[in-house]
């Protein structure tokens, strides 16, 4: 009976993980475009506060996971 909790946990623990890693892609990806296009616009504009490696590591990470996750 125990071992039936933990499989319902990591069922939908998987789905809610693929779920927002659907969502989280579109949204890594539209902003690292504006991100850089501002960046191109006026260099410091946006590097100076915040690196824009991590939005790119984000939608590596969370399509990744759509990819090898989703049914």
């Amino acid at each position: 009976m125990r071992h039936r909790k933990f499989h319902n946990f990591f069922h939908y623990f998987g789905e809610y993980l693929v779920k927002t890693a659907i969502i989280i892609f579109p949204v890594s990806v539209l902003t690292l475009i504006v991100y850089f296009l501002l960046e191109i616009f006026k260099t410091g504009l946006i590097s100076n506060y915040f690196d824009l490696n991590f939005l790119l590591v984000l939608a590596i990470i969370s399509e990744s996971i759509v990819v090898l996750f989703k049914d």
